[in-house]
C-alpha cells in the first residue's frame, strides 16, 4: 500500500479523493518533501476526472470526488489567491487531524499538477500543507485493518448477544461467549443454535453439519479470563449502566491493551462508559439490531475520546460481517432509536386512551404505511422491557415528554411482559397454535 501520511497543518483548503488527496499550492511556499518540487515553486492542477464542488469550512476534511472542502463563496468557485492576503502570510489557526494517505497516488485519483508562473484562478486554490507525518490508513485498506482482529468476545448471550456471536463466528471470526451463570450460559448456546438453526440452516447459507459444527467452534465460558487475548470485546448485558461500568472496569483489567471494548447499548452514552477504563481512545458503541442475522444495519458510537484507527478497524470489521456500518453520535437514542421510540410510545398512548385494540393498531400502519410489522408486534419482538430503558434514558437527557414511558408500558414491564422471551407482551405467545393473541 505504500507508506502512509498525516496531514497537521492547513491553511485554507484540504482536498482528497477518497484514498487519494489532491493538494495544490498558489502563490505561496511548499515542502519539497511533498510535492518533489522547489519550495519556492507556484503549483497548479487541473481537474482530469469528477467535477468538484465546495462546502463550508470546518465541516470535516475528508473528501470524495463529489466534494472539496475549504472556504469560497459557498458556490463551489473560489477567490483569487491575491484577493486574501492575509491567507498567504498568516499561520494556520487551527492544526487539524486530517489524515491523507501518499501523494504518489494521485494519478490513480486522476490528477495532474504542472509548475506555473501564473496566480490566476484554479479549479482548487489557496491550498497549502504545512506538514505531513506517518499515520494513516486509507479507506480502502479497511479490509487489512479488519485483519488485525481474529478473535472476537461477547458477554452477555441473550437474544442479542446470541445473534453477534452467531454472525461473527459465520464470517470465519474465533468467538468467545461469556455468561454469568451455568444455566444462563446454557440457555445461551441454545439461543445460538436456534439462531443458526432459523437464520442460516433453513435459508439454505449452511447444512445441518456445518451449523453444528459452526456452534462447535464458539467458546462458552462463565469466566472473563478466557477473554484476555480477544482482539474485540463486545457487551450485550442488560441496559442497566452500573451493570455496564462495573463489567468494563473488570474487562480492562483483564484484556490485552491493544485490544477494543465496544458496548452493544441502544440508547446509554458511550462516554460515561468509556471513562471509567484506561483505553478511552480504544472504545466505542457498537449497536447491532434484532435479528442480528438479519438486520444489515449498525451503528457505530465514536466518542470524542475515541482514536479514529478504532473507529476504522470496527468499521472493516462490522463489513466483514456483511453488515452496513454507520457513523452515529453520542446521544441517547443514536439515530434509529432517536425516530423510532417517540413512534412506539405513542403507539401504546393510544392504545391506553382507547383509540383502536393492538391487533387493529398494528393492521393499521401495515396496510397503511406499508410497514413490515405494526409498533406492538414490534414492540413485542424487541423487548418491552428494552424499549422502556431506552425510553427513560431519552427522557432523562432530554426531558421532552415525547420520550417519557407511558404508565402501561411501566407497569407491562413490572409484571414480566417483556414480548416474545418472557411469551406475553402485547400479544400472548403462549398460545402457539393460535399465533398469539392480543394480551
Amino acid at each position: 500500500m505504500g507508506a502512509r501520511y498525516q496531514v497537521t497543518g492547513i491553511r485554507a483548503i484540504s482536498i482528497t479523493h477518497h484514498a487519494y488527496p489532491v493538494c495544490a499550492f498558489s502563490g505561496g511556499r511548499a515542502r519539497s518533501s511533498v510535492l518533489g518540487t522547489r519550495p519556492s515553486a507556484s503549483i497548479r492542477h487541473r481537474v482530469s476526472g469528477p467535477r468538484y464542488r465546495a462546502r463550508s469550512p470546518g465541516s470535516g476534511l475528508g473528501i470524495r470526488p463529489s466534494a472539496v472542502q475549504g472556504w469560497g463563496k459557498g458556490d463551489g468557485t473560489f477567490p483569487r489567491p491575491s484577493s486574501r492576503p492575509e491567507a498567504e502570510n498568516r499561520r494556520p489557526d487551527t492544526e487539524f487531524g486530517a489524515q491523507y494517505p501518499v501523494p504518489d497516488t494521485w494519478r490513480n485519483a486522476g490528477l495532474m499538477l504542472r509548475k506555473t508562473r501564473t496566480r490566476g484562478m484554479h479549479p482548487v486554490s489557496c491550498i497549502r500543507v504545512l506538514t505531513l507525518r506517518k499515520s494513516y490508513t486509507p479507506y480502502r485498506e479497511r479490509q487489512v485493518m479488519a485483519g488485525s482482529i481474529r478473535k472476537v468476545g461477547v458477554v452477555g448471550c441473550g437474544l442479542m448477544g446470541s445473534g453477534i456471536a452467531h454472525v461473527t463466528a459465520q464470517a470465519g471470526y474465533s468467538v468467545v461467549v461469556r455468561e454469568v451463570s451455568p444455566e444462563l450460559l446454557e440457555k445461551g448456546r441454545e439461543n445460538v443454535r436456534n439462531s443458526i438453526q432459523r437464520w442460516s440452516v433453513r435459508k439454505g447459507q449452511m447444512t445441518e453439519e456445518e451449523g453444528q459444527a459452526l456452534v462447535a467452534r464458539i467458546q462458552f465460558t462463565t469466566e472473563l479470563s478466557p477473554l484476555a487475548d480477544c482482539d474485540l470485546v463486545i457487551e450485550a448485558i442488560t441496559e442497566n449502566m452500573d451493570m455496564k461500568k462495573q463489567l468494563f472496569r473488570e474487562l480492562d483489567k483483564i484484556c490485552k491493551p491493544e485490544a477494543i471494548l465496544a458496548s452493544n447499548t441502544s440508547s446509554l452514552c458511550i462516554t460515561e462508559m468509556a471513562v471509567v477504563t484506561k483505553r478511552p481512545a480504544r472504545f466505542l458503541g457498537l449497536h447491532f439490531f434484532n435479528p442480528v442475522p438479519v438486520m444489515k444495519l449498525v451503528e457505530i458510537i465514536r466518542t470524542d475520546l475515541t482514536a479514529p484507527e478504532t473507529v476504522e478497524t470496527v468499521l472493516g470489521f462490522v463489513q466483514t460481517l456483511g453488515k452496513t456500518p454507520i457513523r452515529a453520535p453520542d446521544r441517547p437514542g443514536f439515530i434509529v432509536n432517536r425516530l423510532l421510540v417517540p413512534y412506539l410510545l405513542d403507539a401504546v398512548r393510544c392504545l391506553e386512551e382507547g383509540l383502536a385494540t393492538p391487533e387493529e393498531i398494528d393492521q393499521a400502519m401495515v396496510l397503511g404505511c406499508g410497514h413490515p410489522m405494526g409498533p406492538f408486534t414490534l414492540l413485542d419482538f424487541v423487548g418491552l422491557d428494552t424499549t422502556y430503558y431506552i425510553a427513560q434514558a431519552m427522557y432523562d437527557e432530554f426531558k421532552d415528554p415525547r420520550y417519557a414511558p407511558p404508565p402501561l408500558l411501566k407497569r407491562m414491564v413490572l409484571a414480566g411482559f417483556h414480548g416474545r422471551k418472557t411469551g406475553r407482551g402485547f400479544y400472548d405467545y403462549t398460545k402457539k397454535e393460535e399465533g398469539g393473541k392480543a394480551g
